[in-house]
């Protein structure tokens, strides 16, 4: 996990928390036995194909679409 104010991917830490908790993608923590705090660390391949699935294709345009004209200034 990022640190508070960092990105991983262009992600902040609240989001990789929440996509975590929705099961979006993984995560592993670890900690010592008896331990309340650890380490948080995501799996990359997981996180990659979450944003493979988010990617926007392209729209092709109309083969007969014609520029539109600028304005006059």
């Amino acid at each position: 996990m990022p640190n508070p104010r960092e990105r991983l991917w262009g992600l902040s830490r609240t989001t990789l928390l929440e996509l975590i908790q929705l099961g979006e993608i993984k995560s592993a923590v670890i900690r010592k036995p008896g331990s309340q705090k650890g380490i948080r660390l995501i799996y990359l391949p997981s996180l990659s194909t979450y944003l493979a699935g988010c990617v926007e294709e392209p729209k092709p345009k109309p083969l007969n679409a014609q520029p539109k004209p600028k304005p006059k200034s």
